[in-house]
């Protein structure tokens, strides 16, 4: 069971920021570049989430793992 749900939290994690795809038209610079999502707060609060979700879901692993052994 816990590999399932490690497994859809991994999907979601990888999927997620697809849906979050950035438009031309706002900002200071283009909207396909890093410094775009590095300098705006929305897409920046969206990049620290999702890398603290896989640092969390890495860490869940790890530690599930020696918990087996």
């Amino acid at each position: 069971m816990r590999t399932r749900i490690f497994t859809l939290i991994a999907i979601v994690t990888i999927l997620l920021p697809s849906l979050a795809l950035a438009h031309p038209g706002h900002g200071t610079s283009d909207g396909y570049n890093l410094m775009h999502y590095l300098t705006s707060p929305m897409h920046l609060i969206s990049v620290l989430l999702v890398v603290g979700a896989s640092a969390l879901a890495i860490r869940y692993a790890k530690s599930s793992r020696k918990q087996e052994n």
